[in-house]
């Protein structure tokens, strides 16, 4: 008996346990690997994927010059995986191979850049370089990436919601810079 895919299409047992494997793969960090194992090009947001689901212990052997490009089955697949040893490199210095710090610039710049990856479109990189422009731009929300600003003024509160609880909410959680210096524009 099959599983039914979402298109449609009556699946096996063995596609079954396929999108299991991949889907167990893409949480691991293991899609770039997959894919490559299937002799098929890695997408940039595969090689983010490596990245953004690596503990400490896994970066640490990321960044040893010698063990990333050995061991890919695709040519191409060997320059991009090359990438990923200064890439690891980066996030265990800025995480001082915390877990607890590698995993919150793992879920706030890393695991949004590798979904913003895996839409088609005309944002995606071509080059190995590219793609460390984008991860360096996502780890540093001051500096601005092909994306725009990581982080973006909050408005003006004050302005907006006028002086009554949410913008007392508001001031408290985003601080004196989300409320305008103005008096609000009062209705007539």
């Amino acid at each position: 008996m099959g599983i039914r895919r979402w298109w449609g299409r009556r699946g096996t047992a063995r596609d079954a346990a396929v999108l299991v494997e991949d889907a167990q793969a893409y949480l691991r960090g293991g899609m770039a690997r997959r894919l490559d194992d299937r002799r098929r090009p890695v997408p940039a947001w595969a090689w983010v994927n490596v990245l953004a689901h690596a503990r400490p212990e896994d970066l640490a052997t990321l960044a040893d010059p010698g063990s990333v490009p050995v061991g890919w089955q695709v040519a191409a697949n060997r320059v991009w995986g090359a990438v990923l040893v200064p890439l690891a490199a980066e996030l265990l210095v800025r995480s001082a191979a915390d877990p607890l710090v590698l995993r919150r610039l793992q879920w706030h710049a890393l695991i949004p850049l590798e979904l913003r990856l895996a839409r088609p479109g005309p944002t995606m990189p071509g080059r190995p370089d590219q793609l460390v422009a984008r991860v360096r731009a996502a780890l540093n929300p001051s500096t601005t990436g092909p994306g725009g600003p990581a982080r973006r003024p909050a408005p003006a509160v004050g302005r907006n919601l006028g002086t009554g609880r949410l913008n007392r909410v508001a001031f408290s959680i985003l601080g004196p810079a989300s409320v305008s210096s103005g008096a609000p524009a009062r209705r007539s």
